[in-house]
């Protein structure tokens, strides 16, 4: 009976193994197609999250330490913390991270009383930010008007005059506009190495001169040493944190430990300790990417074959890979599909707002990520594209499109209506 009993354990035992090993090798198998193939579903690697509605870009990465997690929710209260007047004055765009990034995405149409930035450039004037707010008793930085304006193809762009207090002769001088990104899988984007971002510049600049990026080098704050640029329209910052320490500091007058301007600079304590950055650090670096969606649409198949032929993908790169993160080893070593090439473009001068920063032209911007942008309208109604918020929908930011773009704009317009739509409904997949 007992060797019975030892028996049929034994084939038990053996059963269970054959399923172990067949099971990982399902996953092993399931991995290496993904890792193929981006049509699978997981845009954000291990980490990507199954969400369509309008709190789709605000969840944790999937494969997050739990024993994160109550630091992940303080980072969170951060984001959407209403700091008190005192602490903004005497200029500041909004009193919150989430009064401009909507439900953690992109920004809405600007206008006067919208979340956009806006700075001011002209002969004698020092780039500045164009606050929208003042303490009570604060002097105004000045006054400015806004409109939209057409084109002839039926495009809008916005057409701003600021004059700048105490100085007629600032009167309608340059101001850039901007609207806040999204923030979905900006960790991951944190964790690509700046040797693959160099390598992307090299295999294009060999491959095709004509429409290759420029990688930008950048000084961190936080490392103390020139990188590759990533972050911001322009690529302006090097690493996640000096972004967000720059935007805590531009748009809402909050100084960190790594803040570049302000009282930091001359010995004041800042307003943001490290704990509390730290926190907001966190929530920023593991907010995860939705899945794809719709991958059984033949539309969405066929519009990734047109979006390949067109160009797109020449510089809306399809995948990059993480490398190590020590500080966040959820990030480390994912196949990751952003659609972007983290360099900078010139647009053609539709797209300039007579705005330089540093060696990036007025007309250069950094490919913007495509991931999650099928999503963008349902978490904010009122969202739009392109920097300043001038494209309505994805057909007017593809129209804007020239410059090293040119011949991708040119052969999206001579699609035809069938092979247009499938194209859109691919990025609406996204």
């Amino acid at each position: 009976m007992a060797a019975k009993t030892l028996q049929t354990a034994a084939v038990v035992s053996i059963m269970l193994l054959a399923f172990g090993i067949a099971y990982y090798a399902g996953r092993h198998m399931a991995r290496e197609s993904f890792i193929i193939s981006a049509q699978d579903s997981a845009l954000g690697g291990a980490g990507s999250v199954a969400e369509q509605n309008f709190r789709a870009y605000g969840h944790s990465v999937r494969n997050l330490d739990m024993r994160r997690w109550r630091t992940f929710a303080a980072g969170k209260a951060i984001f959407d913390h209403h700091w008190a007047l005192r602490m903004l004055a005497p200029y500041y765009n909004a009193r919150s991270c989430s009064a401009c990034h909507i439900h953690d995405g992109a920004g809405g149409a600007p206008g006067l009383d919208s979340s956009v930035v806006a700075e001011l450039i002209g002969p004698g004037v020092t780039v500045a930010s164009i606050y929208r707010h003042a303490e009570a008793g604060a002097p105004p930085v000045g006054t400015w008007s806004f409109r939209w304006e057409s084109n002839s193809d039926g495009l809008v762009r916005p057409d701003v005059r600021f004059c700048l207090a105490g100085t007629a002769s600032s009167c309608g001088e340059a101001v850039s506009l901007r609207i806040a990104p999204p923030l979905i899988g900006l960790g991951l984007l944190n964790a690509v190495p700046d040797s693959e971002i160099l390598a992307i510049a090299l295999l294009e600049a060999e491959n095709n001169p004509a429409t290759a990026g420029l990688a930008r080098r950048v000084w961190s704050p936080r490392d103390q040493r020139l990188e590759a640029g990533r972050f911001g329209w322009k690529s302006s910052s090097a690493t996640l944190d000096d972004q967000i320490s720059s935007s805590l500091y531009k748009e809402m007058s909050l100084t960190s430990g790594l803040s570049k301007l302000g009282p930091v600079a001359s010995g004041c304590s800042p307003k943001v300790q490290d704990s509390l950055f730290d926190a907001l650090s966190l929530y920023c670096h593991l907010l995860a990417v939705p899945d794809r969606r719709n991958l059984g649409n033949p539309l969405a198949a066929r519009g990734a074959v047109v979006f390949r032929q067109v160009g797109c993908a020449g510089c809306h790169r399809e995948t990059l890979v993480t490398g190590a993160d020590k500080a966040f080893p959820e990030l480390s070593y994912q196949v990751i599909h952003p659609y972007t090439d983290l360099l900078l473009h010139n647009l053609g001068k539709g797209l300039s707002d007579s705005l330089s920063d540093g060696e990036a032209p007025a007309a250069a911007w950094r490919t913007a990520p495509l991931w999650g942008i099928g999503l963008r309208e349902t978490v904010n109604p009122n969202a739009r594209f392109l920097h300043d918020g001038r494209a309505r929908n994805l057909d007017d930011a593809i129209r804007w499109h020239a410059g090293q773009a040119r011949a991708a704009r040119r052969n999206y317009e001579l699609l035809s209506k069938e092979d247009k739509e499938c194209l859109l409904e691919f990025l609406r997949s996204l």
